[in-house]
């Protein structure tokens, strides 16, 4: 293939056009889809400092993208601009045409939740993006042109600058591509270290500059911590140690929240806002981890896999974004007072008025569906097809593990990778009506 050749793939009507139909909830709601974190990027970006669980860098992005009269809308045109890129690229590698590119393009819109998460501000519209860049840097490396090759590498590095998880995911592909080419060295395809090693370098040294310490996004031993207290492995600790002068949480063993989110996200009057907050009890959720691991492995292994399990088989569109979400308004009203009226009057805002319990069975039908079609076409088709599927399962039971395991399942976390089983019908179908591309 022609370098001229690769460079027609961008074809940017396609690209438009697609990132139209991926913003319609945008379009509907009346102003960019918001969720509870929302309010702590936009600190990130503003305040350039640390916070739990917040990027530094997607805050930085919201900040960029609405220094203009659009403020916030920008920042979802580029999200969508970036998914409809990707898209169109893998079914263009297979010599999909412009009338097919958008017909897949408004399915993945229509049929799938994932035109939710990029018409909102949250990072979580760059995990799909992310994993297929991965996907095509390792078994379509001879098809990319140098410039494609250039931008998806550096999709890989923004997106895992942006989210924790995200990082995670794209270590443990690399890792699994990484040890399976050693160990098969006849298998054809490449490993694509340089966006993960690009971020793992980046990311560190961007929060030094900002807070003196050299480390990644703070929070993650809380949030590890809020899912051992879920499934009591918390406080079998503390029954085995209490009291003990290492673990203020001894006080509040016996009214400790029965969820992860209650044990994290509660009120002043919650046991970890008692033993230091957020950011305060972080050497204690470490100390109360290596214990629980040390004293009680099987029943963490046990756990685990549980909560892999629950988080492979949980997504659902819209998410809490339903629901009042007081922190990120305040945040708009500090930062872009002249939104708020705009922002107020959004359909999201408006309690009621997007029905998520008719929406979502709908898209896990078509996700089912999808996933038995790729299954169907992979099992009698080439060997790509089959390869895309087994990657992107492994992409998803890696997305899993990370979410659920190391903070809690919740239907978000998968409802935003869930959607590529769709993409990978439509790829695995062009591939079986054009076998010679």
């Amino acid at each position: 293939m022609t370098q001229n050749q690769a460079v027609r793939r961008v074809d940017f009507p396609v690209i438009i056009l697609g990132s139209l139909l991926l913003l319609w909830p945008g379009f509907a709601n009346g102003w960019p889809l918001v969720f509870h974190d929302t309010g702590g990027y936009l600190d990130r970006g503003y305040l350039l400092t640390l916070g739990f669980g917040r990027s530094l860098y997607y805050g930085l992005f919201l900040r960029a993208t609405s220094s203009s009269p659009l403020v916030l809308w920008p920042a979802i045109f580029l999200q969508a601009a970036i998914n409809a890129w990707v898209i169109a690229l893998c079914l263009q590698i297979l010599g999909a045409g412009r009338n097919y590119i958008l017909m897949a393009l408004a399915a993945i819109a229509f049929l799938t939740g994932q035109a939710f998460f990029t018409a909102q501000l949250m990072p979580d519209a760059f995990t799909a993006p992310m994993v297929l860049a991965i996907y095509l840097l390792a078994f379509h490396l001879q098809a990319l042109s140098r410039a494609e090759k250039i931008l998806l590498s550096l999709l890989v590095t923004f997106s895992c600058l942006v989210h924790m998880s995200h990082l995670a995911v794209c270590a443990g592909l690399v890792l699994v591509l990484f040890f399976l080419r050693l160990a098969y060295s006849r298998l054809q395809f490449g490993v694509p270290w340089a966006g993960l090693l690009a971020a793992l370098l980046i990311l560190p040294m961007g929060n030094f500059l900002v807070s003196g310490t050299i480390g990644f996004t703070p929070g993650g031993s809380v949030f590890v911590l809020g899912r051992l207290v879920q499934d009591g492995l918390v406080q079998q600790v503390l029954d085995d140690l209490c009291p003990d002068p290492r673990f203020k949480l001894c006080a509040y063993k016996d009214v400790l929240p029965s969820t992860a989110n209650d044990f994290v996200w509660g009120g002043d009057d919650a046991p970890l806002r008692q033993i230091g907050g957020l950011e305060g009890a972080d050497d204690e959720a470490k100390a109360l981890i290596a214990e629980s691991l040390r004293r009680h492995p099987l029943d963490n292994l046990y756990f685990a896999a549980r909560a892999l399990v629950n988080q492979f088989l949980l997504f659902k569109t819209g998410d809490e974004l339903g629901a009042f979400l007081w922190h990120t308004r305040w945040r708009i009203e500090v930062y872009f007072p002249d939104q708020l009226a705009a922002f107020d009057a959004a359909l999201q805002q408006q309690k009621g008025k997007i029905d998520f319990n008719r929406i979502d069975p709908f898209h896990t039908g078509i996700i089912v569906a999808a996933a038995l079609a790729i299954l169907a076409m992979a099992w009698r088709g080439p060997a790509e097809s089959r390869q895309f599927a087994l990657f992107m399962l492994l992409a998803l039971i890696g997305n899993a593990a990370v979410c659920g395991i190391f903070s809690n399942p919740q239907p978000r976390y998968q409802d935003r990778l869930i959607w590529v089983v769709l993409l990978g019908a439509f790829m695995a179908y062009q591939r079986r009506r054009n076998p010679k591309t």
